[in-house]
């Protein structure tokens, strides 16, 4: 039995366990059963809505006051102190739970992404293997360093294509060629060579074409991919242009694309918002890469690119996560000028470069 003493000095507390947690009983109920200790009582009887119970104090336990009862809950008592060490111990047992379900999912999303990027990893090998077993590469193989990045780059020019044979070389000079006049060919092509001071010279021959190899650039490329599927953003690419100063072509195809602003100068402006700026025609890389006059040449990088979530207006200065890429729109949906094929990409790894194609 509960021994009395200055029990209600020290501030009590009485709780009968129910479903495994401790709930404390009400002020009356409590100021008889302290009243209950103090007098050397063995049981207190009290009414809940219409119900009779009895809290017998020697064996701490609360029944029906019935004869046939068999069955209560254990009863406690606590002092102030105790009560504290309690609460202190439900909240502490609470969120080590939450921190365990927390922990869970995130495990959860980590084998997921983990599966995802292995996917996307043997996707891009069975792609870049594909028909390799029987083309073999004539072209020589160059190790290209980027500050402590490296990776590799094949030249094939319009001369080494001119033999019979059915070689790697034949079959990447083709693909970048197809791909690049595929773009070229798209409508308004005139019009945005008219508007960069070109008159209406399109580039007539590609002369060469590099393939770049880059563990570093197509690692953060499959990363994305898998970011942007479990984001559930679209993931189907598309090829896009995009130009630059030939100091920095190496540099983009071995170390990826940079975003004007992060760390760098912002070369040609970011009016449309901080990104990497592409087409889908030769409105602006052509801009960039080519020397005018009669005899144009030039280069360009293609690209493989995932638009995830596209927004046709660059509202990004109003909702900066708007989208992963955005055109350049305006409130009316009109698009200045000379960029009706611009895509500009938040994020660099969004980007895969594949090709330098070089023209004249």
């Amino acid at each position: 039995m509960v021994k009395g003493g200055n029990a209600a000095s020290r501030a009590a507390v009485w709780e009968c366990e129910v479903d495994g947690e401790w709930v404390p009983y009400g002020a009356d109920i409590t100021a008889q059963l302290e009243k209950a200790c103090r007098d050397g009582e063995r049981s207190v009887p009290y009414e809940r809505k219409g119900t009779r119970y009895v809290i017998n104090l020697i064996i701490m336990h609360q029944a029906l006051d019935s004869p046939d009862s068999q069955h209560g809950l254990l009863v406690r008592r606590l002092e102030s102190s105790n009560v504290e060490v309690e609460a202190l111990l439900r909240t502490i047992r609470e969120r080590m739970l939450e921190s365990e379900a927390d922990t869970a999912r995130r495990e959860q999303q980590q084998r997921e992404l983990a599966v995802a990027i292995a996917q996307a990893r043997a996707e891009a090998q069975r792609e870049r293997q594909s028909g390799a077993a029987e083309l073999v590469w004539r072209a020589p193989q160059q190790t290209i360093t980027v500050g402590a990045v490296q990776g590799t780059r094949r030249s094939v020019t319009r001369a080494d294509i001119k033999d019979s044979r059915v070689t790697r070389d034949i079959e990447q000079f083709h693909a970048a060629s197809g791909h690049f006049w595929e773009l070229m060919n798209c409508p308004g092509a005139a019009k945005n060579l008219a508007h960069l001071g070109l008159g209406n010279v399109m580039p007539t021959t590609v002369t060469r074409v590099d393939v770049y190899e880059s563990a570093a650039t197509r690692e953060a490329y499959d990363k994305m991919r898998a970011q942007l599927a479990d984001d559930r953003r679209d993931t189907q690419e598309t090829w896009v242009f995009h130009g630059s100063d030939r100091k920095n072509v190496k540099k983009i195809c071995v170390g990826g694309f940079k975003v004007g602003g992060d760390g760098i100068a912002v070369k040609n402006g970011a009016i449309y918002g901080n990104g990497v700026y592409t087409a889908i025609g030769p409105s602006a890389p052509l801009s960039y890469a080519t020397s005018h006059g009669a005899h144009s040449k030039g280069c360009v990088i293609l690209a493989r690119a995932m638009k995830g979530r596209h927004t046709r207006q660059s509202n990004w200065l109003n909702s900066p996560d708007a989208g992963d890429s955005w055109g350049t729109a305006d409130a009316n949906g009109t698009k200045p000028a000379g960029t009706e094929d611009w895509v500009v990409f938040r994020a660099t790894a969004q980007l895969l470069p594949v090709y330098v194609v070089h023209f004249e």
